[in-house]
C-alpha cells in the first residue's frame, strides 16, 4: 500500500502547483533578456486557507538590460529599490 498525504495536504499541493503553472503562463510575455524565472523569483504558499503568490525580482536583473544613469544632484535614474516585489492573496 502506498503512503499518501492526507486529503487537505493533497488539495494544498494541487492548489500550489496550479497557481505556479498559472504564474508561469501569465509571466511568459516577459522578455528573456530580463531573466525572470518563476522558480527563483517567485513563491507560492498556502497556509490556513490563504493562497499567496509573491514575486521578488532583483533590480540588478533589470540593470543588466536597461542602463541606469547617475545624474549629479539627482542620483540614480530610475531610482529603484534593490528588489521589486509584488504579491497577491486569495482566501479560501
Amino acid at each position: 500500500m502506498k503512503a499518501s498525504l492526507p486529503h487537505k495536504q493533497k488539495d494544498a499541493a494541487a492548489l500550489i502547483a496550479r497557481a505556479t503553472t498559472e504564474l508561469t503562463s501569465q509571466t511568459g510575455w516577459i522578455a528573456p533578456a530580463l531573466n525572470f524565472n518563476v522558480a527563483t523569483d517567485a513563491t507560492v504558499t498556502y497556509v490556513g486557507g490563504l493562497l499567496t503568490v509573491r514575486i521578488t525580482y532583483p533590480t540588478n536583473k533589470i540593470s543588466a538590460v536597461i542602463p541606469f544613469l547617475n545624474l549629479p544632484g539627482i542620483g540614480q535614474v530610475p531610482n529603484l529599490p534593490a528588489t521589486l516585489t509584488a504579491s497577491a492573496s486569495l482566501q479560501f
